[in-house]
């Protein structure tokens, strides 16, 4: 029923809590931009905990000619890849934020610890969140 729906959803806007991330036992991230300024995409809200970058990360993807399901006007449908692409979003940021919590962790330093320890390094890109 669409009106069910569009009653449900009308106290819902871009700063309602949204879950798991706004659970306090959760490390929320949001993505930055080349320049460590937040990305235009990246939710502003007060459960983001950390940022890391998140645009134009470049990671794996398919090998050889591929169609392209929105080409940029006036260009190929299709374009080759070698392996990798660029990508923009908070899940690339969450895979950064992780990574560097888990190269940390061993005997004596816990997933809390071995986050404030990438927070705390200058070079992991991470930082605490602006909210």
């Amino acid at each position: 029923d669409p009106a069910a729906a569009a009653d449900w959803m009308k106290n819902i806007n871009d700063r309602t809590p949204v879950w798991p991330a706004a659970f306090a036992e959760v490390t929320a991230v949001g993505a930055t931009d080349a320049i460590g300024e937040p990305a235009p995409f990246s939710p502003n809200v007060p459960w983001v905990d950390v940022t890391a970058p998140g645009v134009g990360v470049k990671s794996t993807y398919l090998k050889g000619l591929v169609r392209l399901t929105r080409p940029a006007p006036d260009s190929s449908p299709t374009q080759d890849f070698d392996g990798f692409a660029c990508w923009d979003g908070t899940s690339f940021a969450a895979g950064t934020v992780s990574g560097a919590v888990a190269a940390r962790i061993g005997p004596g330093c816990d997933a809390r610890q071995a986050l404030e320890a990438a927070l705390n390094d200058s070079t992991s890109g991470i930082r605490a969140a602006k909210s």
